[in-house]
């Protein structure tokens, strides 16, 4: 079996499986949302020896004060040489950068031939999943070529690459429980990129699956300032207070037989995906009765009218999907995953019609 089957079949086993006994070592971590999101580690805690994260205090002089707002000293080389790459043997740059007191790694894609003011998408992926899993799910290369804009696909942390997460504010994993700030993570791969790849900073958008969908919304909760649109899939609002500057358009997918983060039914104590959009309705001061946008097979897309600010609310919802990204690669353990509508082509068309006012 080629190496990189054999990860993909590993990871899907550990995202599928409420103990993941037969792919982690004993005694792995779970979050402050309990253990029934099923992309969570199943015993509620860190091991004593986990590493804390000093950033989750003050700002660290590694994180830029302001990373990711358009700055005006910011001088645009475009040279797309990006410090801490190097080529990971699939097409695309494995880059690296020191931020709070750990090294941290992220995949790069740069379309070919793509000139600069260069949109840019962060693409996170799941609690005990990788980049390299994110990147193949979602078929985000294909898009951005076809686009033209980059895909940076963060790793999380954890004990293994089996055990890796983010900190999405009440959840998940290893980076919840030690209090990891992947928001200065995030934002200090921007700073990295923005000289060298020209970065538009009205057009900074982030997607992601599962815990990276959750991490998609605390970005649209916490920097706002930064990110101009999100698009979370089988994603749900983990923060325990959310407040954007402005109003930020969402388009959520989930679907109805989401057996991990539940279509209705959401995780301990969060409400599910319908609840979950019409919250963010209300922020974007949008009308309150959604109109059908978008009905194929068993995918159907709903939005909310008259949003402040420009933005667009919208909810896609699978009918009898799982915990899968639509239109994208079967990991047949998570449910059902649809090809009546694909979730790429579309967050690429959606992030298109909305940069930063």
């Amino acid at each position: 079996m080629r190496p990189v089957r054999r990860t993909i079949l590993l990871l899907a086993c550990c995202v599928a499986s409420w103990t993941a006994s037969s792919c982690l070592p004993a005694g792995e971590h779970g979050s402050a949302l309990g253990d029934e999101h099923a992309d969570l580690a199943p015993d509620g805690g860190a091991p004593a020896d986990a590493p804390t994260d000093d950033d989750a205090g003050p700002r660290t002089d590694d994180e830029p004060p302001d990373a990711g707002a358009p700055e005006q000293g910011v001088t645009c080389t475009g040279d797309h040489t990006v410090s801490g790459c190097a080529p990971d043997g699939e097409g695309d740059l494995r880059c690296s950068l020191a931020h709070g007191g750990r090294t941290r790694e992220y995949l790069l894609h740069v379309p070919p031939m793509l000139e600069g003011p260069m949109p840019v998408v962060f693409a996170f992926h799941g609690l005990r999943t990788t980049a390299g899993l994110q990147r193949w799910i979602s078929n985000m290369n294909d898009a951005a070529d076809a686009h033209g804009y980059v895909v940076v696909y963060p790793e999380g942390i954890g004990t293994s690459a089996l055990d890796q997460s983010f900190n999405a504010g009440l959840c998940c994993g290893v980076a919840q429980a030690s209090a990891v700030d992947d928001v200065g993570f995030t934002l200090a791969i921007l700073e990295v990129l923005r000289a060298p790849l020209c970065v538009d900073a009205r057009r900074v958008f982030a997607t992601g699956l599962s815990n990276g969908g959750h991490m998609a919304y605390r970005l649209a909760c916490e920097r706002a300032d930064v990110f101009a649109a999100i698009a979370p899939v089988a994603g749900l609002v983990t923060v325990a207070s959310c407040t954007p500057a402005r109003p930020v358009a969402v388009l959520h997918f989930h679907g109805t037989e989401d057996r991990i983060v539940g279509y209705s039914t959401g995780i301990d104590g969060i409400t599910g995906a319908v609840d979950t959009v019409e919250r963010w309705a209300e922020r974007d001061g949008c009308a309150s009765t959604p109109a059908a946008v978008h009905e194929n097979g068993e995918a159907s897309c709903v939005a909310y009218p008259d949003c402040q600010g420009g933005a667009s609310v919208e909810l896609c919802t699978i009918e009898g999907g799982g915990h899968t990204w639509p239109g994208g690669e079967e990991l047949t353990v998570l449910g059902h995953t649809t090809q009546d509508l694909d979730a790429t082509e579309r967050i690429s068309q959606f992030f298109a019609a909305h940069p930063m006012p």
